[in-house]
């Protein structure tokens, strides 16, 4: 193992013990449930401490969990939450449209759904729960993406690439970032076969308590039935559901202008 893998895994049995309730936080128990050394339990403190992960309290002369692991730990907290709360609204939207609905939130530069209420359609789209899609090419992708700076939208497709998937696929920043102005003022994105041939989505932005766009609800469904659909009555829906996950998660739209230099 790696030197500096084997730092991490330490560092990790050190977070865990002192998270565990009653256990004895001064260097030497620390060290002992460690299964190591005093300089080097010293060592992996001080390094976590300049992350804030642990932090050390020299008046009881004990070390204890950081600020760092618990912004770290309420990330999963908050998208545990969004999952629960937003289940009934995926129901609701998968009944009154027919199609499967997901919850996807943005993760280092790519779209990872979290939650889903499948279609009763024998025919229907399914993304795996945990599974990843492009952000170039989903409409989860687009309407995330614009409410974000302009700039910070083309590191991210810098950074992943935007990678042909179908003759639909926008491969072109300039072409995708030009196109996110009126996904923002509309409120919703399309994904028209761009991700995968036949298959269509609609989607919109879930905002949390600072305003900043990091969900997105979708609807997603056969091409097929998408253009037998009433499109303005579902993206009302869409928005609709949309705004109401947003509030009772306790979010708010984003005000004020996105930088729109790219």
């Amino acid at each position: 193992m790696a030197d500096y893998v084997r730092s991490v895994v330490r560092s990790l049995r050190i977070l865990k013990y002192l998270s565990e309730e009653g256990s004895e936080r001064n260097l030497s128990s620390i060290a002992l449930a460690a299964e190591l050394p005093n300089s080097t339990t010293h060592r992996l403190l001080t390094t976590m401490e300049t992350e804030k992960f642990v932090q050390f309290d020299a008046i009881q002369a004990q070390w204890q969990v950081g600020v760092g692991a618990f912004s770290v730990g309420s990330q999963f907290g908050q998208g545990r939450d969004l999952i629960l709360l937003s289940k009934k609204y995926l129901r609701r939207l998968s009944t009154i449209t027919g199609e499967t609905c997901n919850i996807y939130i943005e993760n280092n530069g790519v779209m990872v759904c979290l939650s889903q209420v499948e279609s009763k359609h024998n025919i229907r789209a399914i993304t795996k729960v945990g599974g990843a899609i492009n952000i170039h090419c989903s409409a989860a992708g687009k309407a995330v993406m614009a409410y974000r700076d302009r700039s910070t939208v083309k590191a991210v497709l810098m950074a992943h690439g935007m990678e042909k998937l179908t003759k639909n696929t926008i491969t072109d920043a300039t072409q995708f970032i030009s196109s996110l102005d009126e996904v923002a003022q509309k409120g919703f994105s399309f994904d028209l076969e761009e991700n995968v041939e036949g298959l269509s989505c609609i989607s919109a932005p879930i905002f949390n308590e600072y305003g900043k766009a990091v969900y997105a609800v979708s609807i997603s469904g056969p091409s097929t039935r998408f253009k037998e659909i009433d499109m303005i009555q579902v993206s009302v829906s869409l928005l609709s559901i949309a705004n109401d996950i947003t509030t009772e998660y306790g979010g708010k739209k984003r005000s004020g202008e996105i930088n729109k230099t790219s």
